[in-house]
């Protein structure tokens, strides 16, 4: 390898050490207000919650009191299962709609958590 390519190599080394520290340093701040949050202490004693999911959901949906009610939440993160009914029939309920915001963190978050 040529000096010049060795030493951007070297620097390039350099700045991600950097970058790691201080994502570590963001990392501690976010853990230390995590667990000051009452909302988040409780998610993270679901079974599958951890602290990154339960900071997730929180961000997505707070303030959680713009919402009517819980089927109002669960329908904004795409949650609510599909009916399927014809009639007078018994309802069949499928799979979950996905239909809630597209990109949604509180979505993806729970998955990943499940």
């Amino acid at each position: 390898m040529r000096t010049e390519e060795s030493d951007a190599v070297v620097w390039h080394l350099r700045g991600h050490g950097r970058l790691n520290e201080d994502l570590k340093v963001v990392e501690r701040e976010l853990a230390r207000e995590a667990r000051a949050d009452p909302n988040i202490t409780r998610l993270m004693t679901i079974p599958g919650v951890d602290m990154v999911v339960a900071v997730g959901l929180i961000a997505a949906i707070e303030p959680v009191a713009r919402f009517a009610g819980p089927d109002r939440l669960v329908a904004y993160l795409g949650l609510n299962p599909s009916m399927h009914q014809s009639g007078t029939g018994k309802p069949r309920h499928g799979r979950i709609t996905r239909q809630g915001r597209t990109h949604h963190a509180g979505r993806s978050s729970l998955a990943g958590g499940a």
